[in-house]
């Protein structure tokens, strides 16, 4: 069996059971050709996990850009509609009261505010968002109500 002594730098023999650690030190951990410690990640190469880094930092950037760009030219029509949607106009009924036979556009916009569905010759007006009521006001061909119905939807 082969012991070895070892001396600590002040001339005292170490103390433990392993009797390879001196008072005051820390114990040796993996020592050795195999030793994680003080080694770079990549050896010999420390610029390359900064370029890593950098390249997928780009490719990200590149994908959101490609996808900012994407939804700009198509979802660009779903987006504005999305925003679009108005309020309904509250009492429908009332509001039917309010309209009379010969009345511009521009009056009826005046008074019921924009429509919620708008045709050349027609509009709706909803009474809430999902609807409810509708009240149609039809124009004729000189512009102005022809005709104007309210019904339960």
């Amino acid at each position: 069996m082969d012991q070895r002594l070892t001396v600590c730098s002040d001339g005292r023999t170490p103390q433990g059971s392993s009797g390879l650690v001196c008072r005051g030190q820390a114990a040796p951990r993996n020592q050795g050709e195999n030793s994680p410690v003080g080694k770079a990640p990549l050896p010999g190469r420390p610029w390359a996990l900064v370029w890593l880094r950098w390249c997928v930092a780009s490719l990200f950037l590149a994908a959101c850009a490609v996808l900012w760009c994407w939804c700009v030219v198509w979802c660009n029509d779903a987006v504005v509609t999305a925003l679009d949607i108005r309020p309904g106009i509250g009492d429908v009924e009332q509001a039917n009261r309010k309209i009379k036979v010969g009345m511009t556009k521009a009056e009826v916009r005046a008074l019921l505010g924009r429509p919620n569905r708008e045709d050349a010759d027609e509009w709706d007006y909803y009474e809430t968002v999902f609807v409810g009521s509708v009240l149609r006001v039809r124009f004729g061909a000189d512009g102005l109500v022809a005709e104007h119905s309210w019904w339960v939807d």
